[in-house]
């Protein structure tokens, strides 16, 4: 079995913020700190997964990523793979979840971890604007809709019979619960996995499909509308496709 770190922080809060919301912002020294305890070996290690269950603005999630992506690619340059640094951020999305039960925390928090990915790729001199990495940016992007993804963290753990005890926690859990039901994180039913289960079926993810005609679109004829479950990247491809020389793509 897959070995899975639940990312819980002591975040700083008020009981207010505890009793409605659960989760408020961790201050980004207390994240590194935190993220220095987890043995090293974990980080470098394909089959572990890493869970963030309040990711807010992702400042504890980009961390987690940038750390994976490192220690994953020094795994694959010791495996020889052709590609490490790919197949390092490959592995290192489809072995990060995260919730939150704010849909614009979500948004943002998309956003920010696929802006770091594209920042590293370009950093590391990969040519993004060809075929090859159309359908590589298709899947990272597919892979953070489908695995960061609006949800009550509590109850997300649990067994239907206990998740709506878990979500009532907190005020908007039970909220939550109530108006959207119960909703498990099902790890073992990552993208990847997702994807290749559809492709032995013969069958296309209508996700992979919107994705990939999101990106066609944006890249020739510009912004498009119709296409909000990827608005997150949107901004960040326009400039890996407006041909710009004079600065990097995903960098504000």
């Amino acid at each position: 079995m897959d070995k899975i770190a639940v990312v819980d922080i002591g975040h700083h809060r008020s009981r207010q913020r505890i009793k409605d919301l659960g989760e408020v912002f961790t201050p980004d020294k207390y994240v590194e700190k935190m993220l220095g305890l987890f043995e090293k070996k974990l980080w470098a290690d394909p089959n572990t997964i890493f869970f963030e269950p309040s990711v807010g603005h992702g400042n504890i999630a980009v961390p987690i990523l940038a750390r994976r992506i490192d220690a994953l690619t020094d795994h694959f340059l010791k495996e020889r793979e052709r590609e490490p640094v790919l197949c390092a951020i490959a592995t290192a999305l489809n072995t990060l979840w995260a919730v939150d039960i704010c849909p614009l925390n979500i948004s943002y928090a998309r956003h920010r971890l696929f802006e770091h990915v594209i920042r590293h790729l370009v950093t590391n001199g990969v040519q993004l604007r060809t075929t090859k990495m159309s359908d590589y940016l298709t899947h990272v992007i597919c892979t953070l809709v489908w695995q960061v993804q609006e949800n009550e963290a509590l109850s997300s753990l649990s067994t239907s019979g206990f998740a709506p005890a878990q979500a009532s926690k907190t005020r908007l859990g039970a909220e939550w619960i109530a108006n959207h039901g119960h909703k498990p994180v099902n790890f073992a039913n990552d993208w990847c996995q997702y994807f290749q289960n559809s492709d032995r079926e013969k069958a296309v993810p209508i996700l992979f499909t919107r994705a990939n005609r999101f990106l066609s679109k944006l890249r020739n004829e510009g912004a498009k509308k119709g296409f909000e479950e990827f608005h997150f990247a949107q901004s960040i491809l326009e400039k890996v496709f407006d041909g710009s020389k004079d600065r990097k793509a995903g960098v504000a």
